[in-house]
């Protein structure tokens, strides 16, 4: 197993509140194949120019990727590290894509988002990854519910990974 370094401010502001890093494989992040791995998971929703045009991942959550390697865990709430952002979105998009697809209009509907992190069991953080849409590079906290589901805006929102962290972990 490879040896992660954990060299982030805001990743080392989180393991002083707790978290650690879990993996069983650290790997070195790539970002070609996350891209791919992301746009893949679209491609049943939206055409593959539209998502080349308009997927857009933020550079600090990017960074904040390649510092954790695996994920981060504090009891109930977890970073996704790369391999769990593509799970766990997988995982929303498969419970409510069809929903999506029968949704009369996707104007003000968060589009392109990948699941970044979790609370609990049913809270999520999702982030905007669409350029066409507004509040993109947007982090979204969702509880018991999704924007696939009918609900369009999550109960928070912040414009930085930092601000959120410092909204809701205090660090």
């Amino acid at each position: 197993m490879k040896e992660q370094k954990l060299n982030s401010p805001l990743v080392q502001k989180l393991i002083s509140k707790g978290f650690y890093q879990y993996s069983d494989i650290l790997e070195d992040f790539n970002l070609e194949k996350f891209i791919e791995s992301i746009s893949d998971l679209f491609a049943p929703f939206f055409s593959k120019e539209y998502i080349k045009e308009n997927l857009s991942i933020p550079d600090e959550y990017i960074q904040f990727l390649k510092s954790i390697g695996g994920s981060l865990h504090n009891g109930w709430d977890y970073f996704h590290g790369e391999r769990l952002v593509i799970s766990d979105t997988r995982h929303w998009l498969d419970l409510y894509g069809e929903d999506f697809k029968e949704m009369e209009t996707t104007e003000n509907v968060l589009r392109l988002h990948i699941s970044i992190a979790s609370q609990g069991d049913k809270q999520v953080i999702l982030l905007n990854c669409d350029k066409s849409s507004k509040g993109v590079h947007t982090y979204y906290w969702f509880e018991d519910a999704h924007p696939w589901d009918g609900y369009s805006e999550g109960n928070s929102d912040w414009n930085s990974l930092e601000a959120f962290l410092i909204d809701d972990y205090k660090i």
